[in-house]
């Protein structure tokens, strides 16, 4: 039997596949529509429709003779009611085609949909401040499709079972978590890094610079000294911003994006560094995996 030529669809989603899994970074240079054809087994033209409707989606754009980015990794746009019965049928031909029978076609079909199904739970985003709350919370519903009910910190009481049937943190809050007494198999950690400019600016400080660290919490203050000590080796001050005089003598000041510099009353010839959290996108394709089993548990 002649292997049948992938679809727009199958190629659609296999790209959708390398996006989710990080294989194709943001910024970077997709491969040519030959050599992608090649790769899949399919051909150029049916690349290029592809490529078409993930840049109708936003995901990509092609420039004229440089070739097409990626400069979207976010929400895997959803089909259309027309295309998701077309995908589904065209799934079950090829299914019927390799010599299955229909009761083994819907075993598979029920399979997946408990696997890609409607999210039965209540997931609960637990951050310590109400920036990073507001802001994690969006990024990670358009990075994994996940709802998230938004909880402060320290509005996490005994009861949170009543409100959300799982947690979910970033991993540097796990010990908070851990302190209140949580049970941390009922919690999904996601991974959090900084921005690659706010490391390009901690690793671009010069040697002697007098450097400090702000933030909401005094485990955050930690983190961010943990942080810069991995690129700038001198010392590291951490001041009280309520104390008057605080910053001065300071060359840099860095600060999470919860900290607003304006409130800090620090001079005109201070430097701040900003450090914005993005979440790893190999944390962010496995996220809904990792819901959907500990819900179903």
């Amino acid at each position: 039997m002649t292997p049948s030529v992938p679809t727009v669809d199958d190629v659609y989603t296999a790209l959708l596949e390398r996006i989710g899994s990080g294989a194709i970074e943001v910024g970077s240079k997709l491969p040519s529509c030959r050599t992608l054809a090649d790769e899949m087994g399919s051909n150029p033209s049916t690349v290029n429709r592809a490529l078409r409707r993930l840049a109708r989606h936003g995901l990509v754009r092609t420039e004229p003779r440089r070739g097409t980015f990626l400069v979207n990794a976010g929400a895997v746009p959803a089909l259309s009611p027309g295309e998701a019965e077309k995908a589904i049928r065209d799934a079950v031909l090829k299914a019927r085609r390799s010599g299955f029978g229909a009761a083994q076609i819907r075993e598979l079909f029920e399979a997946a949909l408990g696997l890609g199904g409607r999210q039965v739970g209540v997931v609960g985003f637990v951050e310590c401040n109400s920036f990073d709350l507001d802001r994690m919370s969006t990024v990670i519903e358009n990075a994994t499709g996940v709802a998230l009910k938004p909880i402060l910190l320290e509005e996490l009481t005994p009861d949170w079972r009543e409100q959300v049937n799982l947690l979910a943190t970033p991993i540097f809050h796990l010990a908070d978590l851990a302190e209140l007494g949580i049970d941390l198999d009922s919690v999904v950690e996601l991974n959090f890094v900084p921005s690659s400019g706010a490391l390009r600016e901690l690793a671009t400080i010069e040697h002697d610079t007098a450097v400090g660290v702000v933030a909401p919490t005094r485990r955050g203050v930690e983190r961010m000294k943990a942080l810069v000590g991995q690129y700038y080796t001198g010392p590291i001050q951490t001041p009280d911003p309520s104390k008057p005089g605080a910053f001065d003598g300071l060359d840099v000041i860095v600060h999470p994006g919860a900290v607003d510099p304006d409130t800090l009353g620090i001079d005109g010839s201070t430097k701040t560094v900003r450090i914005d959290w993005e979440i790893d996108q190999g944390s962010a394709s496995t996220f809904a995996g990792r819901v959907a089993s500990s819900l179903s548990t």
